[in-house]
């Protein structure tokens, strides 16, 4: 059986990554799938925003796909291979809270290159 679990937080992406053309297609950019939140394809979704020097969109951290509570899948794999694929040289850190139906919490915690999803925790 599963349950419906809320995310909340943020990974912080230092020094931003630059939104290539390859990059605008990914199923992370929450815009290939405005008016369809519930059936984004991942946990996560780049937080996008404009340089304001040089005025090209940049990747500066992940953020839950929606803010509701839904099924999910592999947030822990999804930064894993965010950070193999774009991590040289830069720094991911920051930590997602995850609450399911039934109050149980966990959290994704990333910092100094690693990925931690701590254990589950029963409401007391």
């Amino acid at each position: 059986m599963s349950v419906n679990m809320t995310m909340d937080g943020r990974i912080d992406i230092e020094p931003p990554i630059h939104l290539t053309a390859a990059l605008s297609g990914s199923r992370h950019n929450a815009a290939n799938h405005k008016g369809r939140p519930a059936t984004i394809p991942a946990d996560l979704v780049f937080d996008i925003e404009t340089d304001p020097v040089t005025g090209q969109q940049i990747i500066t951290g992940l953020v839950p796909a929606v803010s509701f509570g839904r099924k999910v899948g592999s947030p822990y794999a999804e930064i894993e291979h965010l950070m193999a694929a774009h991590g040289c040289g830069r720094v991911f850190s920051g930590t997602l809270d995850i609450t399911d139906d039934e109050g149980s919490t966990s959290e994704i915690t990333v910092k100094d290159g690693h990925v931690e999803w701590s254990d589950w925790e029963d409401p007391q």
